[in-house]
């Protein structure tokens, strides 16, 4: 598990003491983490995709279909769409691509990998 937890002090003063920062400090932070909701950390491929208008709609549910975000897009002569998929889920996107007999779309698959 990844996590961060940042207590932030906003004003000096002295009358608590090391002792009863330290206090104050932990239960500020174990009260946080009680109160915290659990979300899954996702790491995601990213793919910069080419394709013509009339498939949008194709590109779009099937980025949703494997769990994938469509991160931007740019409509010039093609659309030209930035997404980033689940790495588990990054191989069945480039299969179904593939296999769909899209040859009117291109792929490339970027450098690195994000959350």
């Amino acid at each position: 598990q990844e996590s961060v937890l940042v207590v932030t002090r906003y004003f000096g003063g002295i009358k608590l003491g090391v002792g009863g920062l330290i206090r104050a400090y932990s239960a500020s932070a174990e009260k946080t983490i009680k109160q915290a909701d659990l979300i899954p950390l996702i790491h995601y491929k990213r793919y910069k995709l080419q394709y013509p208008y009339k498939l949008t709609r194709q590109m779009e549910y099937l980025v949703s279909a494997l769990a994938g975000k469509i991160d931007d897009s740019e409509f010039a002569a093609e659309v030209t769409s930035i997404v980033r998929i689940p790495v588990q889920n990054s191989e069945a996107f480039t299969t179904r691509l593939q296999s769909s007999g899209k040859d009117d779309v291109k792929l490339w698959e970027m450098d690195e990998e994000c959350m």
